[in-house]
């Protein structure tokens, strides 16, 4: 008895065929209709010839290449994998960039702080105390605005991750959905 991944794959190759059957039905009628536009032939083509997506090719595909060259599957699985981990060096780095950029750029905006801050001590000694108040509100203003809408951004980009991965987490670990019933083994 097959199971039910057999059974799916029995079934997609089925309709696969009967898609590219159907296909070569149209591409005959249309190679009899002599003013059928130039762009649509070339499209019906394009279908007739057939196409996958995805890291692999078709199983069919590779039987081809397996009988034009022996090692070709082995090669065409070592270059998917080697591809693989080559993107996922690259993503690493990428991400160790990032987050050095943001550890730079809190390093910086604290400089900025203290010498702002300092500016202000200087101003306010110095009989200024309405520049220094302005210099310390504007100062001040922009860190409480920058925090905010940082923390906002970063929950929305949460938000957003979670709902792709398809887990209801709320923000606060919450669930958004309904709960589950428990087991009752």
């Amino acid at each position: 008895m097959a199971g039910p991944l057999e059974a799916i794959e029995a079934a997609s190759l089925e309709k696969l065929g009967s898609i590219q059957e159907g296909v070569a039905g149209i591409a005959e009628v249309i190679e009899q209709m002599p003013d059928f536009p130039v762009e649509m032939r070339r499209f019906v083509e394009l279908m007739r010839r057939g196409s996958y997506s995805g890291p692999l090719p078709p199983p069919e595909i590779l039987e081809g290449y397996k009988a034009a060259y022996p090692d070709a599957p082995a090669i065409i699985f070592n270059e998917l994998v080697e591809q693989g981990s080559h993107r996922r060096a690259i993503e690493r780095m990428a991400i160790n960039r990032q987050e050095g950029r943001a550890d730079r750029g809190q390093i910086f905006a604290l400089i900025i702080v203290v010498l702002v801050l300092a500016a202000c001590v200087y101003l306010g000694l110095h009989h200024q105390p309405w520049v220094a108040g302005t210099l310390f509100g504007a100062t001040l203003a922009s860190i409480v605005g920058t925090f905010v809408y940082g923390s906002r951004r970063q929950v929305l980009d949460l938000g957003s991750k979670r709902r792709r991965l398809g887990t209801g987490d709320g923000p606060e670990g919450e669930s958004d959905q309904a709960p589950s019933e428990p087991d009752s083994n």
